[in-house]
């Protein structure tokens, strides 16, 4: 964190993996970097963010992420699946929406 110092830092988007995955391990190794998800009690929503347009089974794969450092209290956590359930969907991820403070 040469760069962002005690600022607080953001990684998020389509990292194409589950958190298990060797790249999502690597960011999450060193300890600076934490899944937003874990650190709620309630996360919202649907285990996983990516269904493949499969509109039968409710999603279970996480390949969306939203990693952030010790500098940023996450609040809430929610993959929102509104669109997924009414079958009037934009793209075979669902968003992820935290809140936070820092």
């Amino acid at each position: 964190l040469r760069v962002a110092g005690d600022y607080p830092v953001f990684i998020n988007g389509d990292l194409n993996a589950e958190v298990t995955g060797s790249a999502n391990q690597y960011l999450l190794a060193g300890g600076i970097f934490r899944d937003s998800r874990t650190l709620v009690a309630d996360p919202k929503g649907p285990e996983g963010s990516w269904f493949d347009f499969d509109l039968e089974h409710v999603p279970t794969a996480r390949l969306d992420h939203i990693f952030v450092n010790d500098q940023v209290r996450v609040l809430s956590y929610e993959i929102i699946d509104s669109q997924w359930r009414s079958g009037a969907i934009e793209s075979d991820h669902l968003p992820v929406v935290i809140d936070a403070s820092f």
